[in-house]
């Protein structure tokens, strides 16, 4: 009988521990702190902060239904299709986690059960050989800002194998993103003006024609590089490879602005590190090009999975 009754005192004490709530401080923090927090706090591109029980709370149902959906961490890549070393992607553990946490009150929990803060970086992951400062850019406090184009001179006076390259807002609040693509140098380059198509759009904002590509555009080499909010810097030496850039080529920098309410300017700025000799693999990028006029690319109102298709066929073997 004492025996039964130990063991029921086991069972009983297991239950318990089974159904602790899930709580802010020991269990979701965490998984905002790796997952989130790099957008998602003061100066990033997240228009809230997720730092404390405070200022994340009144969002518990949007975070929800954010990470059911994948829609957060952002992550575009079909798992379908592959996977990625860079995926950003929560595990099933950690949604799980999140909504238990929501349909059980969104508790707060005990504050001595936090993980400590995470000292984030304000300096580069890289250490660039090469920095290129685009000039001061102004963004407006409201309304729609085209894509801008930035020409600027590389300076290398020789060819130059790139081990890694890593882009720098000035002003990651306003910056949805940033591609740096090679130019063959064009003698008649404005270096450091900035260039927009103001595209003619209809009264739901979609672009009425296609704007073909300016002269300065033409014998584009490929996208090399790109920024969003949360990206790591590209290394192409995780393969043994590294990326081509000819002497006197030009980079074409394409940046995305979203005003935020407030006027303000970005300076980005883009580093370099360069290849000790040449790799055993070149590292190239290529993509397709969709078709973003209102005939091909125009959303219908309320449609929650619109979708349209391009696709690239690959000529000889990559890896």
């Amino acid at each position: 009988m004492r025996t039964s009754a130990r063991l029921a005192g086991l069972l009983l004490a297991a239950l318990a521990v089974d159904a602790a709530p899930v709580t802010f401080y020991r269990d979701v923090l965490p998984i905002l702190q790796e997952n989130c927090q790099s957008c998602h706090r003061p100066g990033e591109a997240a228009p809230m902060p997720f730092l404390t029980y405070e200022n994340t709370r009144p969002w518990a149902k949007a975070i929800k239904r954010a990470v059911l959906t994948a829609q957060m961490p952002p992550w575009n890549a079909d798992p379908r299709y592959g996977h990625f070393r860079n995926e950003r992607k929560l595990s099933a553990e950690a949604i799980e986690t999140v909504a238990a946490w929501v349909d059980g009150g969104a508790l707060e929990g005990d504050l001595k059960d936090a993980p400590p803060p995470v000292s984030w970086r304000n300096d580069w992951e890289i250490e660039p050989d090469k920095l290129i400062a685009l000039p001061e850019l102004p963004v407006p406090a409201r309304g729609t800002v085209e894509l801008t184009d930035v020409v600027v001179p590389t300076g290398f006076a020789r060819d130059a194998w790139i081990s890694s390259i890593e882009i720098r807002p000035g002003n990651r609040a306003v910056v949805h993103h940033v591609i740096v693509s090679v130019l063959p140098h064009h003698a008649d380059a404005d270096y450091g003006l900035p260039h927009t198509e103001q595209k003619k759009r209809d009264a739901e904002g979609a672009a009425t024609e296609r704007i073909p590509p300016s002269d300065r555009l033409r014998g584009l080499v490929g996208v090399e590089a790109v920024y969003v909010p949360g990206a790591e810097p590209m290394n192409y030496a995780l393969n043994g490879a590294a990326m081509l850039i000819p002497a006197g080529s030009d980079l074409l920098v394409q940046i995305h602005y979203t005003p935020n309410g407030t006027a303000t300017t970005d300076q980005t700025k883009i580093g370099f590190t360069f290849g000790k000799q040449e790799p055993a693999q070149k590292f190239v990028t290529v993509g397709p090009t969709a078709l973003r006029d209102a005939a091909h690319f125009h959303i219908p109102a309320g449609d929650p999975n619109w979708e349209t298709h391009t696709e690239l066929v690959f000529t000889a073997d990559a890896r």
